[in-house]
């Protein structure tokens, strides 16, 4: 018989918004593999000495962020829920949602965002390393095609007239592109809606509630049936291009571009900040992207249960 350790959370730490100077509890509940070990975190980092099921912090200030707590039994690890403190009357300017490292191969789109609090106004200022990135003094920094030498650690500074808080460190990591097509073949037709005749050159298909899928190896897409509402055609977005996966759900589709990014059409609007997706997944108007680094994105509604995947530290 093997015996597996497990842990279950049954009391996430909250948002909590509190005045500057006063104190502020974080707890977590949590049951599980005797013994159970914690350790919290903010904004990404280790909180060292706070290792039990509550986190006090008292007379704060400057310690507005994102906190959550590890909890480890027999080398299982669960991550808590994060919550945001945000602390009023603090003129100092504070990292509330830092930069996240990213996984991400050349020729993709990435993003790095930062949110901080603070007097007005707020300064933004990206450095690579310790080398300052010319111009880059927003709350994000973009890239448009990711390239070899893009690879490397991202931090920000953000300062006002009353002081400068700099972020954790974020690691943008670059490796080779995850997409390979197999041999092209022919799509035969078995039922349902029927699909175009000499439809060839196609290296994925998919199938949704009454829509059909196809990729070419040149990265467009083919579409036949119709969507759920009467009448209305389904039609694949003018100018879609560089494809290399597609899902067909109950009621709307999704198509990845080679960049890393999603479009959707007849159904729940992507996230806008979505990227570094390398395969997706559509059901009844809800979809998931699994992205490089393992994380799962989840967006739109649906009337069946679902679960959402979580990645675990």
């Amino acid at each position: 018989m093997t015996v597996k350790p497990w842990i279950e959370i049954f009391t996430q730490p909250q948002n909590t918004t509190v005045n500057a100077g006063s104190d502020v509890t974080f707890f977590v509940g949590a049951v599980g593999s005797s013994p159970l070990t914690y350790q919290w975190r903010r904004n990404g980092l280790d909180i060292p000495g706070r290792d039990s099921e509550s986190l006090t912090l008292t007379n704060v200030q400057t310690e507005a962020g994102t906190y959550y707590v590890l909890i480890t039994s027999h080398g299982l690890t669960v991550r808590s829920q994060p919550a945001t403190l945000t602390v009023n009357g603090n003129i100092l300017p504070a990292i509330v949602g830092p930069p996240r490292s990213e996984t991400i191969w050349v020729g993709a789109k990435a993003l790095l965002r930062v949110t901080a609090t603070g007097g007005a106004p707020l300064r933004y200022q990206w450095y690579k390393s310790s080398a300052v990135l010319g111009g880059e003094t927003n709350t994000t920094l973009a890239f448009a095609s990711i390239m070899e030498s893009d690879a490397g650690t991202y931090t920000v500074r953000v300062g006002n007239a009353a002081g400068e808080a700099v972020s954790p460190p974020a690691t943008l990591t670059v490796v080779e592109s995850p997409f390979v097509f197999p041999t092209p073949g022919t799509v035969v037709n078995l039922g349902g809606a029927t699909a175009p005749s000499g439809l060839d050159d196609v290296v994925s298909i998919a199938a949704g509630g009454r829509q059909g899928l196809a990729l070419r190896s040149d990265g467009t897409v083919v579409e036949w049936g119709a969507s759920l509402l009467p009448g209305q055609l389904t039609r694949v977005p003018a100018g879609l291009n560089n494809v290399v996966a597609i899902a067909g759900g109950h009621d709307h589709s999704l198509a990845l571009r080679r960049d890393g990014t999603v479009v959707g059409w007849d159904g729940p609007a992507v996230p806008a900040d979505l990227f570094g997706v390398i395969t997706i997944a559509a059901g009844w108007g809800r979809s998931l992207a699994v992205k490089a680094d393992g994380t799962v994105v989840s967006w739109g509604s649906s009337p069946a249960r679902f679960f959402r995947l979580k990645k675990v530290e």
